[in-house]
């Protein structure tokens, strides 16, 4: 039997962290016919591509990693006010002025048109889609390479339309409205991803464990006390000979979060609400999006999610699988009878309607327990593979399982490196230990003690699910 390679090792950063995942796929001598090809290695937007292979000889997919310093207040905004990016997505957009091929000329953070007399100039404030400064390696997966296009632009990567990203705000020469327009989506943006602080790794470096074999790795990093996982590559389908590309793309965060403001549209008027979402790839992100597989979120209910979980239907669709949904909810401040603005309060998470989700944490698993050894204090775990499930009203699907990743039983007795049956595991909690599933809000929390009671003990038995088992072995 061929004992599948792992490794174990320590990175200073992204950069280093993506050179040392090269070096280890790609050699011959460790995975022989299962090694990688190397496509590029560039910096942003261009990123870094490896050949995987299919299950058919000749078959090939190609994963993708790009890391990416983000500054808030700035990177998004450089990239903004480009006369590419603006013409595109702003000026000639039909989402945006909707002047096709309409000359305009650019200063500091304004747009002003030159077709009519006289010349329009547009205003912008608050150009970002970013929540916080941070650096973030997301990951893809693509059908095809093309060498002349940047990493998202890759034949069958994600495609993200109409995502309620929260707008920002401009006014017109001669008009101090404020004027709402949904920016587009930053390189990168939107595919699942590990995060940090913009600062760097917490302790100066990171800790990382990959395994992988011909058609998929898994990567595990643990940033001082923060933990998360990335699954690149081919799930195990149930019906393998109905689907052409069976790839997961699973990574430690979304970055999405549902992050709202107050607004005041004209002069005089009062306050109103701006929401929709943000992208917050910091490690302390307690948002659901930020986490496991096995309790995938996303800020919106619906077609649009993001997730850091995303799988391609048989039919060749990217489909982000949730099991929670988590937004926000804005709740007016009334001083005096008078509105001053509201208080932004993230929500207790609900269960997901849109019908593709991960078993077998879509239903309740709190009353699963150890199942002890008699050996001293050996124990067994009921493990659950993660299941992919379509459950929509157009198609009902098993549709596959995750590659070497478990949902435990609970309680966990140790997090990190554990041997069950003689094979090396990593036993990971949802990104740190003794985290919660939500945090009660003082505006949402009954006076009821008894109702208060319930509810904590509710997010305890819960909390104490928020699991994952990667077997580094075989």
């Amino acid at each position: 039997m061929i004992r599948m390679p792992h490794i174990h090792g320590y990175a200073n950063d992204f950069d280093d962290l993506i050179s040392k995942i090269i070096t280890w796929s790609t050699d011959a001598e460790i995975h022989g016919t299962d090694a990688w090809e190397l496509i590029r290695n560039d910096p942003w937007p261009r990123g870094t591509i490896l050949k995987a292979h299919g299950f058919e000889s000749g078959e090939h997919f190609y994963i993708g990693l790009m890391p990416r310093v983000i500054e808030k207040g700035k990177t998004y905004k450089d990239w903004f006010m480009q006369k590419s990016v603006l013409a595109s997505d702003f000026v000639w957009s039909l989402k945006g002025l909707k002047k096709s091929g309409a000359p305009f000329t650019i200063s500091n953070s304004s747009v002003t048109t030159t077709d009519t007399t006289p010349n329009i100039t547009y205003s912008f404030s608050d150009i970002d889609i970013f929540a916080a400064s941070a650096q973030v390696m997301w990951v893809g997966i693509f059908k095809q390479y093309s060498a002349e296009l940047a990493w998202h632009e890759q034949p069958g990567g994600m495609v993200f339309k109409d995502v309620p990203i929260r707008p920002i705000y401009y006014t017109m020469s001669g008009n101090n409205n404020l004027q709402a327009f949904v920016p587009p989506l930053y390189p990168g943006a939107g595919f699942p991803a590990i995060g940090m602080d913009y600062a760097g790794p917490l302790a100066g470096y990171l800790e990382y464990w990959i395994t992988k074999d011909a058609h998929r790795m898994i990567l595990v990093t643990k940033n001082r006390e923060y933990w998360d996982v990335a699954y690149l590559g081919y799930i195990e389908p149930y019906h393998n000979g109905e689907y052409a590309l069976p790839a997961a793309l699973i990574g430690g965060t979304s970055g999405a979060v549902q992050n709202g403001k107050d607004v005041i549209l004209s002069p005089g008027a009062s306050p109103s609400v701006s929401a929709g979402i943000q992208f917050d790839y910091r490690p302390s992100n307690w948002a659901l999006v930020h986490g496991l597989p096995t309790f995938a979120a996303s800020p919106v209910d619906s077609s649009q999610a993001l997730s850091q979980v995303q799988l391609m239907l048989p039919d060749g669709r990217w489909q982000s699988f949730i099991n929670w949904s988590q937004g926000e909810t804005a709740y007016p401040n009334i001083t005096n009878g008078v509105l001053t603005g509201y208080i932004h309060v993230r929500d207790f998470p609900v269960r997901s309607g849109t019908g593709h989700y991960i078993r077998p944490t879509d239903s309740a698993t709190i009353g699963t327990t150890h199942v002890y050894r008699p050996q001293g204090d050996l124990l067994t775990y009921q493990l659950e593979p993660l299941e992919f499930v379509q459950g929509t009203i157009q198609a009902k699907n098993l549709l596959g399982r995750a590659w070497r990743m478990y949902w435990p039983s609970s309680r966990v007795a140790q997090y990190g490196e554990i041997i069950i049956d003689d094979k090396l595991h990593l036993m990971l909690p949802n990104a740190w230990e003794g985290r919660r599933f939500s945090l009660s809000s003082g505006r949402t929390t009954s006076n009821n003690p008894d109702e208060i009671a319930a509810q904590e003990a509710a997010i305890e038995a819960i909390s104490r699910q928020m699991n994952c088992l990667i077997r580094l072995e075989d």
